[in-house]
């Protein structure tokens, strides 16, 4: 027998992925979009500008649905393709933070090919400058788009003090910290990495529906 509870469960899931799948290609193509925009006169910065947004077009977009759940669940009720622009600002995020990635873990043996990191960190600065075109080009009051602003180079400094707290901790270094202090040092490690960057999408939700 179905209960109340069960059935709830089961239609909050189905709506979350209804509106993740209804969202996460309409974004993907999106960004996508944004950066082939873009004249670029380096054939090979554009490769490497285009090479994320595509290898991701197709993948869900879980922050992106964050914003729009939040959104709804505080009173917005605008179409999904009127939202996508402020949707894919968090996919834009996810990009440069992922590309900073690449060379701060050495992915992809990022670290091998000078030229290779010198086209890494110029793409990343490149969809760092569209996340910002993307937000003044949002339908919101200017004082929403500073908020917004605002908040994201907020929460940017944050992961970044995030990521250097990662990588300038050694391996022999957290096998010494007690059960305690590595699970305090882990905790504050995931929120600034990715915590701050959910919390973001969420914000964001928020201030659209406020707007």
């Amino acid at each position: 027998m179905t209960t109340n509870t069960q059935k709830g469960i089961k239609d909050g899931r189905d709506h979350y992925f209804d509106s993740m799948n209804a969202i996460s290609l309409r974004v993907g193509e999106y960004v996508l979009k944004k950066v082939a925009e873009l004249e670029l006169k380096s054939r090979e910065l554009k490769e490497m500008v285009e090479n994320l947004p595509k290898k991701r077009k197709d993948s869900p977009k879980i922050r992106a649905n964050i914003t729009y759940l939040v959104y709804r669940a505080f009173g917005g009720d605008k179409e999904i393709d009127q939202l996508i622009p402020a949707m894919a600002l968090s996919e834009l995020t996810n990009c440069y933070a992922y590309l900073d990635n690449w060379i701060f873990d050495n992915k992809n043996n990022a670290l091998t090919d000078r030229t290779n990191i010198n086209l890494i960190v110029a793409a990343g600065e490149v969809l760092r400058e569209v996340t910002q075109q993307v937000i003044e080009e949002l339908e919101v009051s200017d004082n929403t788009k500073r908020e917004i602003s605002r908040s994201l180079s907020r929460v940017n400094i944050g992961c970044y003090d995030g990521q250097a707290l990662d990588f300038m901790t050694r391996i022999d270094e957290s096998k010494e910290m007690s059960k305690e202090t590595f699970l305090q040092f882990y905790e504050e490690r995931s929120r600034l990495l990715s915590g701050l960057m959910y919390g973001f999408s969420a914000e964001l939700g928020a201030r659209l529906a406020a707007n």
